[in-house]
């Protein structure tokens, strides 16, 4: 009999490098009891990015980002979900982030991309 997964998935556009926003998002994500969550236009850079997940201890963060602090996508994957990530791929604008993951012998696969309007 094969298993069947729900897994709770949001998406948000949203500028997170200051500590408010950052703590409104991992209060919402525990109360929504969020497994997936895509963020776009994050501004991240490396080095800060150290500092923007230690508040996300909870979930594995995989990230994006271009050279400045603009653009940018991560995806946060609830670490109660058992998986295991297959690999990653990294648009080189920063834009784009694709993700596969494995649970229970079953692929996903996690497109992750920010599309401005211009």
């Amino acid at each position: 009999m094969s298993e069947s997964y729900i897994i709770h998935c949001a998406s948000h556009n949203s500028r997170l490098t200051r500590q408010c926003k950052r703590k409104r998002l991992k209060q919402w994500l525990i109360q929504q009891n969020i497994d997936v969550m895509l963020l776009q236009e994050t501004h991240f850079t490396e080095s800060i990015i150290n500092t923007i997940t230690k508040p996300f201890h909870d979930w594995e963060m995989i990230n994006s980002f271009e050279k400045s602090n603009s653009c940018g996508c991560s995806t946060l994957i609830n670490r109660k979900l058992r998986y295991k990530i297959l690999n990653n791929v990294v648009g080189e604008s920063g834009r784009l982030l694709l993700t596969n993951i494995e649970i229970s012998d079953t692929v996903f696969s996690i497109v992750n991309m920010y599309a401005p309007n211009d």
